[in-house]
């Protein structure tokens, strides 16, 4: 019997811990895409990226340009004439591959640094939020699986976000 009662204090004791943490839920997608300073990052990696994009296809055209006029010419030209015709496109489409992952990657990189950046600008202000607001535990949304909306301080966040960063 004491066991019993024991087993039932140590249920009930558990069952309020449970209760009295606070835990909330943030979608830092959506601070990061819709926050006004969140909204300049983007759209400068946008026209970063529409550059890239550019550029390459440029470079694409030329290469492709250049094996319709190689194809044009083949029944023309000797066998060493287009052996030598067809290494240098080789060596171009070599060189395009190597520029468009050189491309990608810093891109890539830029993208990652300018978003770490704007995460630490962000860090000290959610933080603040958490302190005043008594809150233990903040979790990504694309981790919950289910949550209640009072939960959810993306909105309040985002408020925040946008009065204190320009």
């Amino acid at each position: 019997m004491k066991l019993l009662l024991f087993l039932i204090f140590i249920f009930l004791k558990s069952t309020t811990f449970v209760n009295a943490t606070n835990v909330v839920y943030i979608d830092m997608n959506h601070i990061i895409s819709n926050s006004n300073h969140g909204k300049l990052i983007l759209g400068e990696l946008e026209i970063k990226n529409k550059a890239n994009i550019k550029v390459l296809e440029n470079k694409e055209e030329i290469l492709k340009n250049l094996e319709k006029s190689i194809a044009s010419q083949k029944n023309i030209l000797s066998k060493n004439e287009l052996d030598k015709k067809i290494n240098d496109l080789k060596s171009k489409i070599l060189v395009f591959r190597n520029d468009k992952d050189k491309l990608s990657k810093e891109f890539n990189e830029l993208k990652n640094k300018k978003i770490s950046i704007f995460m630490k600008n962000i860090q000290p202000l959610i933080s603040d939020y958490i302190e005043k607001n008594s809150i233990n535990i903040v979790l990504n949304k694309k981790d919950v699986i289910i949550g209640i909306k009072d939960h959810d301080i993306t909105f309040k966040i985002l408020e925040i976000v946008n009065k204190n960063i320009k």
